[in-house]
């Protein structure tokens, strides 16, 4: 039983390697070890990929005025805030710029203005993740060695071919 296993393991490497040397009709053989080195076009693509994910996954820069709204917010009857992008009438609302980051620019100015309206220190407001700020901030280093790692690997294969 462990001949046949031996003799057929044999057989199956014999015959994946044959088709290095063995010719089809044109002159050249079925496979060559080029159909298993990547293309070069594939890994600028991969590589520009990751450029365009790194970008997304950057933080914005808030500054530009084009990324700036207004909105308004005052306090209802019942001491509720409301938000609206134009001011009520008869409503003493305040207007506020706030940047692409609507969500979070507001929650932080809700915080504060309640804290304020109690008496208590504001507390810094954190986005909602699945991950920390630290682990977040490693995983866009490892994105970057990653991308200079196909980008070193791109230029041997160029220099190879």
């Amino acid at each position: 039983m462990s001949f046949g296993i031996k003799l057929m393991m044999v057989s199956l490497v014999l015959g994946m390697a044959g088709l290095f040397v063995i010719k089809k009709p044109d002159g050249t053989p079925w496979l060559t070890i080029n159909e298993f080195l990547p293309n070069s076009q594939s890994i600028s693509v991969i590589t520009e990929n990751m450029s365009q994910t790194l970008e997304k996954v950057s933080p914005p820069n808030n500054d530009s005025k084009e990324n700036q709204h207004s909105i308004y917010r005052w306090r209802d009857n019942n001491g509720n805030w409301q938000f609206s992008d134009k001011p009520p009438e008869g409503v003493n609302a305040q207007a506020l710029q706030v940047s692409g980051n609507l969500n979070r620019d507001l929650a932080e100015d809700s915080q504060s203005a309640s804290a304020t309206d109690t008496g208590e220190k504001p507390t810094p407001s954190t986005p909602i993740t699945a991950f920390s700020n630290s682990k977040i901030q490693q995983l866009i280093e490892d994105t970057h060695k990653a991308k200079q790692l196909m980008e070193n690997r791109e230029s041997q294969l160029e220099q190879i071919r």
